[in-house]
């Protein structure tokens, strides 16, 4: 959680690491999404990689990173929502959550 206007100095001066660990995240959780059998899991690892995404947009340090973040975010919401909902209703009618 951070408060990017009540540090701008550190805000700069790690911008360059959270760019570098979003990244990761986007990487590692869309590699690790891949290979999940089991459809709860796979939205989990895929939402890591989503937030990767919006911190990425967010420590670009332009408006439009800064808006496209907080349209990421909200869209992941709506999203992630309906896509446990969706694994939910599959889980009831089929008693599994696996892919395979």
């Amino acid at each position: 959680r951070f408060s990017l206007p009540m540090l701008p100095e550190a805000t700069v001066h790690y911008s360059t690491l959270m760019l570098v660990l979003s990244a990761v995240a986007i990487v590692y959780g869309g590699l690790l999404a891949l290979a999940q059998d089991d459809l709860k899991k796979l939205v989990a690892y895929s939402s890591i990689s989503h937030m990767g995404l919006v911190t990425l947009g967010i420590f670009t340090l332009n408006l439009r990173g800064l808006e496209g973040g907080i349209l990421q975010m909200f869209n992941h919401g709506v999203t992630t929502g309906a896509l446990f909902l969706f694994v939910g209703l599959i889980y009831e009618r089929t008693h599994t959550r696996s892919i395979a």
